[in-house]
């Protein structure tokens, strides 16, 4: 398995899932109560970017030749 490929994908998948937590976060500031939002999603909200961050920076490699073909068989996918 293309390891670099699946670091792509999670990295990015990983930084997407941290705009929901965000919103989240703060309809449940706005509903209930800071300290529950805090208690809830403070610790999701750091680990997925930071995850994620990493994950592209240090899984994925820019420099193979194969990474076109990567990128043609991750746009292909449905």
């Amino acid at each position: 398995m293309r390891f670099d490929v699946l670091s792509l994908i999670l990295g990015w998948t990983l930084i997407a899932i941290s705009i929901p937590l965000l919103i989240c976060s703060l309809i449940t500031i706005w509903l209930d109560d800071f300290e529950m939002a805090i208690r809830a999603f403070l610790i999701p909200i750091m680990l997925s970017p930071s995850i994620g961050i990493l994950m592209l920076k240090f899984g994925t490699r820019s420099d193979t030749p194969e990474r076109l073909r990567d990128r043609e068989a991750f746009a292909a996918l449905p």
